[in-house]
This record gives structure tokens, C-alpha cells and sequence, in this order.
């Protein structure tokens, strides 16, 4: 034991020397790709940045991702508003922003920019109108956020059809994720719906679905 207590105090000593640096090595990073993210002529640099400032939880890269909501790439504006929620409370001073980025062109930054107010406590039915618009696009990737934000608002039969087709996607994470909403909407146990399940199992001939309408009836 006596050998042991040295060792371990050593250790403990080499740590409070190592979280210091380790901060500062985070912060020089952080400082970083804020700068990227300001002035970088390459768009695929800047949005990298602010991608990565969400992930590493850069809390002081706030206003920098408020301003990257204006770049001109929808990359960037997209991963601005991912990162943004991502960082959650510490993104309030961002939410007259991102409300204004509900109206952006490219559904990747509405999309991103809606989940970030939800997190930091908008009401939902706010944002229904939002979530429309996302439920309208082609791909399914944003078609899904429109589901889920849709799932607790919308009737299941209206949002069957959406959830249905993206549950097929070629893409597998937009499968599970749509599969997931689909289960969702079976659980309510609405009866209207066996007719929309038996109307695709009938055009499709899947099989899978005989399971979902024995689980309502």
C-alpha cells in the first residue's frame, strides 16, 4: 500500500497539470475555426467549422454561428443552425435568428433552425406551419423532421403516406428513422388508418405491413 499511494498522487498531480492545457488546446481550437468560419473563401472550410464548433461544444462560438446563419453557402447556414442546437441553453441570444431562418430557401438550415427552438423551449404549434413546409419537400431526410415534429400535432392518417414512403428510402439511417415515426403513428391505434395500411399492402404486396394492421385491429 505504501508503494501505491506515491503512484497515485503522481497521477493526480500530472492530471491538474494536463486539464489546463487540455482547455487551452480547446479554446486555440475553437478561436480557430471561428476564424475559418469568418473568413474563410472556401465554403466547405467554413461549413466544417461550424460544424465542428457544435461538436467540440464551443459555448463561446455563439455569435459566430449567429452570423454564419447569413453566409451565402446553405451548407454553412445549415450547419450554423445544427450547431446552434446542438449547444442548446447557451443559444438563446440566437433565437430571433433562427426564427428568421424558418424562412431560409434550403430546408436543411428550416429544419436544423426549427429543432434548435424547440430545444430552447418555443411551443411547437408555433412552428406547425414550419414543419408543413418540411413534410412538402422531396427528400426524405427533411420529409422525416417534418413527421417528427408533425407526429403529436397531425392526425396519423394525414401523415401514413409520408412515413410510409420515406420508411422505403434508399438512404438505411432514413429507413429507421421513418420506421420509427411509422411505429409511432401505429401506436395511437387509430382505426382510420387500416384502411390506408391495407390500400399499400395491396399496391406493394409487402407482407411486412400485415403485422402493423393485426397490431390496430
Amino acid at each position: 500500500m505504501r508503494r501505491i499511494v506515491p503512484f497515485i498522487t503522481l497521477a493526480c498531480t500530472i492530471l491538474l497539470f494536463i486539464s489546463p492545457l487540455d482547455a487551452k488546446t480547446k479554446r486555440e481550437e475553437a478561436q480557430g475555426l471561428m476564424k475559418k468560419l469568418a473568413k474563410s473563401r472556401d465554403a466547405s472550410i467554413r461549413a466544417k467549422a461550424a460544424w465542428r464548433l457544435g461538436q467540440m461544444g464551443a459555448t463561446d462560438a455563439v455569435p459566430a454561428l449567429i452570423n454564419a446563419l447569413e453566409d451565402e453557402n446553405r451548407s454553412v447556414r445549415a450547419n450554423a443552425a445544427g450547431s446552434l442546437w446542438t449547444l442548446g441553453d447557451v443559444s438563446k441570444p440566437a433565437i430571433p435568428a433562427l426564427k428568421k431562418a424558418l424562412t431560409d430557401p434550403y430546408a436543411g438550415v428550416v429544419g436544423n433552425a426549427a429543432g434548435a427552438l424547440v430545444k430552447l423551449g418555443i411551443p411547437k404549434d408555433e412552428l406547425v406551419p414550419v414543419y408543413k413546409r418540411l413534410l412538402s419537400e422531396k427528400k426524405c431526410r427533411f420529409r422525416i423532421q417534418g413527421l417528427t415534429g408533425l407526429k403529436d400535432r397531425y392526425p396519423p392518417p394525414e401523415l401514413f403516406q409520408d412515413a410510409l414512403e420515406c420508411s422505403r428510402d434508399k438512404e438505411l439511417k432514413n429507413r429507421f428513422a421513418a420506421g420509427d415515426v411509422l411505429r409511432e403513428l401505429m401506436d395511437e391505434k387509430d382505426q382510420s388508418m387500416i384502411p390506408l395500411i391495407l390500400k399499400a399492402l395491396k399496391e406493394s404486396g409487402d407482407e411486412s405491413v400485415t403485422d402493423i394492421v393485426l397490431a390496430i385491429v
